[in-house]
C-alpha cells in the first residue's frame, strides 16, 4: 500500500492528483505508477465534475487508460442533465464509464 498526499501547498489549488493549477507536478503519482508499470486507472470519489475530471484529463495526457466508476462517485450537482453532460464529456476523452460490479 502506498499513500501519496496531494494538495500540500495552501497557496496553490490542486484538484488533480498529478498537477497543481500552475501545471507543476504536485505528487509523485505518475512516477510511482510508471515504476510499477500501471497503465489503467479507475477513478472514484466526490465532486466528480472538478477533482476527478481534472485528474482524468491529466492521466489521459500522461498516457493512461482511464475509467470512471459511476456508482463509486458523487457529483456536486444533483441535476441529472448536468451529470449526463459530465459523462458525455468523459466519454469524448476516451474514458470508459463503468460500474463497480464490472471492475
Amino acid at each position: 500500500q502506498k499513500i501519496i498526499k496531494k494538495g500540500t501547498r495552501s497557496d496553490v489549488d490542486s484538484g488533480s492528483i498529478f498537477f497543481d493549477a500552475t501545471g507543476r507536478p504536485t505528487t509523485a503519482v505518475d512516477a510511482y505508477l510508471k515504476k510499477h508499470n500501471i497503465q489503467e486507472l479507475y477513478f472514484t470519489g466526490v465532486i466528480s465534475e472538478f477533482v476527478i475530471k481534472e485528474s482524468i484529463n491529466d492521466a489521459k495526457q500522461l498516457g493512461y487508460r482511464t475509467y470512471f466508476v459511476e456508482d463509486g462517485s458523487g457529483g456536486l450537482h444533483q441535476d441529472r442533465n448536468q451529470h449526463d453532460r459530465f459523462l458525455r464529456e468523459l466519454k469524448k476523452t476516451g474514458t470508459q464509464v463503468v460500474f463497480s460490479q464490472f471492475c
